[in-house]
């Protein structure tokens, strides 16, 4: 098994309590010193509570794979299943009773509810939510997977759109700002005719792990296309995004890729665009893509006269003439 971090978000509870019942099921997770069934340390989840369930709901949009914890109330309990079923994220959903008993597990997407009752003994307890770690431990790596692109381990354009689009929903109830970037990689071609595949495989794979030392937790690097990469930046001014992918570019060209003793330089070119847009308050992931894409292009432009340099355009700076 795998020592991955889980995240578990508790529903029902004030971030302050420690009811014997919440305490009981989220002991086996929180004990350091439990081991995976390979005897493997697990690391310590990340832990939310909240009594709201809007504020639950804004959680889950981040994408991890998450363990939920639910109130055991019948009254409630088929319609919050329900809720929680169409959330992709979402990979097990454990019910606690005000009697400190676990009353159900449902592992979402992966088996039907299942039934504990509360007279069930304390191992048995333990096995099942043990059982319901693992599940949801398989059902992340699953997912992860599912979400990243083969060739340069960063995530896949179906992510990336996805990710984009919870980013603005945030962005117009909230007013924040939200950045994209696109990258797009001048000498990708030429290293997969000069060098093959594989070579072609690994220098994506030099530049994805550069991507990701600029990335802060929040941003999502992407390979959206076949020499182009994308950045998603939340809360990012075009501005303070403009300085991160210029610092990007620069670490790119410092970094040259080697293969078979040859090194070669990384050169680019990029467009950005921030999103609110004065005249396009309702963009959707694929247009801010696209107007990305436009700024590159002109980026492209200008860098014929000096290839030498890396360009950066701002989509703000060609909207007029569209």
């Amino acid at each position: 098994m795998s020592n991955e971090a889980l995240t578990i978000r508790v529903y029902g509870w004030q971030p302050t309590e420690a009811t014997p019942s919440l305490t009981q099921v989220l002991q086996p997770w929180l004990q350091k010193d439990l081991l995976q069934p390979d005897g493997s340390q697990p690391q310590t989840p990340f832990l939310q509570i909240t009594p709201h369930w809007e504020e639950l709901l804004g959680w889950l949009a981040d994408g991890q794979a998450t363990v939920v914890l639910l109130p055991g109330d019948p009254s409630q309990l088929a319609n919050w299943a329900t809720q929680l079923r169409t959330i992709n994220s979402v990979s097990a959903l454990i019910a606690v009773t005000e009697a400190s008993q676990v009353a159900a597990i449902a592992l979402l997407k992966i088996s039907e509810l299942d039934i504990m009752l509360d007279t069930a003994s304390t191992e048995e307890q333990q096995l099942r939510i043990e059982q319901a770690q693992c599940l949801a431990q398989a059902h992340a790596r699953a997912e992860r997977f599912s979400q990243l692109d083969e060739m340069s381990g960063l995530y896949n354009r179906r992510h990336f759109v996805r990710r984009t689009a919870e980013e603005l929903s945030l962005s117009r109830r909230h007013g924040s700002p939200v950045s994209v970037a696109v990258v797009a990689l001048d000498q990708y071609r030429l290293i997969l005719d000069s060098y093959g595949f594989e070579a072609a495989c690994q220098y994506l794979r030099h530049v994805g792990k550069i991507f990701y030392e600029h990335s802060r937790q929040e941003d999502t690097p992407a390979r959206i296309a076949d020499n182009e990469l994308a950045l998603l930046l939340p809360r990012s001014s075009e501005q303070g995004a403009a300085i991160m992918v210029q610092r990007l570019l620069q670490t790119l060209r410092e970094r040259p890729f080697g293969w078979e003793g040859q090194q070669e330089w990384i050169g680019t070119h990029a467009g950005l665009v921030c999103f609110p847009l004065p005249e396009d308050g309702e963009a959707n992931p694929d247009r801010l893509i696209r107007y990305a894409q436009h700024a590159l292009h002109l980026a492209h432009c200008d860098k014929a006269d000096d290839d030498s340099r890396d360009t950066l355009c701002l989509f703000s700076e060609i909207r007029p003439s569209l």
